[in-house]
């Protein structure tokens, strides 16, 4: 299936969860000093979700960030 310039499948929801939950753990893990430092490689990496038209874009499905972000909140 093709989504605009992103194509998914039947594993894409599922890659994109991992994604953003390891990028959530990591950045809990440096908010409470468990780790000094971490480097969440992931694919989708995130960063074109939700930015024009709160569409999914550039092979990103989720922003992992953002869900980091307001977990940290």
């Amino acid at each position: 299936m093709r989504l605009g310039d992103t194509y998914c499948n039947s594993h894409s929801l599922r890659a994109a969860l991992l994604a953003a939950e390891s990028t959530r753990l990591a950045s809990e893990k440096i908010f409470i000093n468990e780790w000094r430092n971490a480097f969440s490689l992931v694919r989708p990496p995130g960063h074109h979700a939700c930015g024009k038209d709160n569409r999914i874009g550039g092979f990103c499905f989720i922003n992992n960030v953002a869900v980091a972000a307001e977990y940290l909140i």
